[in-house]
Parts: structure tokens; C-alpha cells; sequence
């Protein structure tokens, strides 16, 4: 299992047992936050400072590989909110909203199990 860290908000995956750097690099040019590798998976769990198209601010989660490729993006209720938060979970990955709400995500594809305004 590769360890995932964040230096100067570039996503750095090294090997676990040499310590070779495997990949660094951003992930939809954007700064990384957070990272966590997924319990018995070589795969993490990414979260970007949002970006905006068009004004519209874009996916900002992400489940990644080792490599830097990204498996699924996770969306939102609204295209005017982001993820500010994530921890993973038995019951699946929890992800808290800038608007309030609190997600439960299936790891394997990013959709959304259950969700829960907070505010």
C-alpha cells in the first residue's frame, strides 16, 4: 500500500517500503488539502481547494490511484457548493459541505448513500 502525504499542496504518493516517490502532482491543477489512504486499497481519498468554471464551482473530492488518476469525482447537491471536509467511516466516506450539509459516499463509486442538513 503506497503512503499519500500533501507538500506544498501537491499530492506526494511514496513507496511504503523504499520510500521512492511513485507521484506528485495536483489533481485538476488545483492546491491539495487533505489526504487519506482507503483501508485495503492502494487508492486515497482527495480533497482540492474548489475551483470555478464559468462561476460554477467544480468537484473538489476525489477518490485517486497511486499514479494520480482520478476513480470518481464526488458532486454535490447544488453546482454553488464544495467539500471543506472528509473522514472516512465503516458505513463509508463522510464529507461535510460549505453549505451545511453532511454526505455519507459509497467509497467504491462516490454516490451519495445519505445526506443531512447541519446548519
Amino acid at each position: 500500500m503506497p503512503n499519500y502525504s500533501i507538500e506544498e499542496s501537491a499530492l506526494v504518493v511514496r513507496d511504503s517500503f523504499t520510500h521512492a516517490e511513485l507521484w506528485r502532482g495536483k489533481v485538476r491543477a488545483q492546491a491539495c488539502l487533505k489526504c487519506a489512504a482507503i483501508p485495503g486499497s492502494d487508492d486515497a481519498v482527495l480533497l482540492v481547494e474548489p475551483g470555478s468554471k464559468g462561476g460554477l464551482l467544480f468537484e473538489n473530492l476525489f477518490r485517486v490511484r497511486s499514479n494520480g488518476e482520478i476513480v470518481w469525482a464526488a458532486s454535490t447537491r447544488a453546482s454553488h457548493d464544495s467539500f471543506v471536509d472528509f473522514s472516512l467511516a465503516i458505513d463509508g466516506l463522510r464529507a461535510s459541505t460549505w453549505t451545511g450539509w453532511r454526505t455519507t459516499l459509497c467509497i467504491e463509486s462516490g454516490k451519495i448513500i445519505s445526506d443531512q442538513f447541519v446548519k
